[in-house]
């Protein structure tokens, strides 16, 4: 198997009602479909150890070698799947608000039969292990349609008693671009991707590394190494904790055309970059908002997919473009075919692919 993706439906009625997939996808492009009890924004990790994933009845494991299937109830909305240090993994599940500022999360092992816990939080941006213990990021009373409205605020999951780090974004207009699992370096500096709105349609990013210990924030643009920031289209900003090179390199994937750039974290100076297709003449700034793309690293590649949405992304084939780390170019392209890609496009009511795929590391 080359990846799994997941298609829910996305509110809590018609999750429980008709459940969701988990998709298993060829290397030749085929497919097989295992229907699950369902869950909302469903995050499947594939780790070297094997594939896990979780339903609000079940977790599940797939090994080489070996499957297990547990029972474990929870909310039916996930957040995000994490590999700790100790290479077990971690489930974050939403289980709403409590009140009208406090959102709740469960935080279960899905690899083993550990205590499942629940925290009190705004809705989680983004997380990473520093150390043993679990950091996330989140918008505090931001508004992603008003720049500059609120607060990004830091804090260590595993222990609540532990001060949250707080960012005052409300002038510089800063919010979060990743939604997804993220790096921590050293065991101290928290790794996340922010960015500044140039208008509507089109955003500068920056590289924030927030230190755990000092409350010390480094902030750069991603620029060019002549100084020019780096612009891209309002849709895409995606990495996760396993894009980051032994030489301290981060690979992100931007922009309605696919750039991969690799960002060097002290300093923020594009180093490599590579684009992955030409977009249509004549795509207006609204059409590119469109394109979404996930970057998965595995041993050999970073695996991005691309996929359209909208009425013209009905006859725009989703894929797998596969660029090898030591030659930094497209050494392979997988075409998925058109019944799965409508499948994940949204038009096989009421299943929605939220970016819930993941690859097979070994590849």
């Amino acid at each position: 198997m080359v990846a799994v993706f997941s298609v829910n439906p996305q509110h809590e009625d018609e999750v429980r009602r008709a459940g969701g997939y988990v998709v298993f996808l060829r290397k030749d492009g085929s497919y097989a479909a295992v229907k699950t009890a369902g869950m909302a924004y469903q995050q499947p990790l594939w780790t070297r150890n094997g594939l896990y994933f979780a339903d609000f009845k079940n977790d599940y494991f797939i090994g080489e070698k070996s499957r297990d299937v547990r029972r474990n109830d929870k909310a039916l909305f996930q957040n995000l799947t994490l590999e700790t240090p100790q290479k077990s993994v971690m489930g974050i599940f939403d289980m709403g608000f409590d009140t009208d500022t406090d959102n709740r999360l469960q935080l279960i092992p899905l690899s083993s039969s550990g205590e499942t816990r629940v925290v009190y939080s705004g809705i989680l941006s983004s997380a990473a292990y520093c150390g043993k213990n679990l950091w996330g990021i989140r918008e505090e009373g931001a508004n992603q349609d008003f720049a500059g409205s609120g607060y990004l605020d830091l804090r260590n999951y595993s222990d609540s008693r532990q001060k949250v780090l707080s960012y005052d974004v409300r002038k510089s207009g800063f919010v979060v671009q990743s939604m997804r699992g993220t790096a921590c370096l050293s065991d101290s500096q928290f790794l996340t991707i922010i960015s500044k709105n140039k208008n509507e349609y089109y955003i500068n990013p920056y590289v924030l590394k927030w230190d755990i210990r000092t409350d010390k924030r480094t902030i750069y643009p991603i620029r060019y190494s002549n100084g020019e920031k780096l612009t891209i289209s309002n849709t895409t900003v995606d990495y996760n904790e396993k894009a980051i090179s032994d030489d301290g390199m981060l690979t992100v994937v931007m922009d309605a055309s696919g750039k991969v750039v690799q960002v060097d974290m002290d300093t923020g100076i594009i180093r490599r970059q590579v684009m992955l297709t030409k977009l249509p003449k004549g795509l207006s700034d609204g059409d590119k908002l469109q394109y979404k793309y996930v970057l998965l690293p595995t041993d050999r590649y970073y695996c991005i997919m691309r996929i359209r949405y909208g009425q013209a992304g009905k006859r725009t084939p989703t894929r797998l473009y596969f660029v090898g780390k030591r030659t930094w170019k497209v050494e392979r392209v997988l075409t998925l075919n058109e019944d799965l890609s409508r499948i994940l496009k949204g038009q096989r009511e009421p299943y929605v692919f939220n970016e819930g795929v993941a690859v097979n590391p070994r590849i």
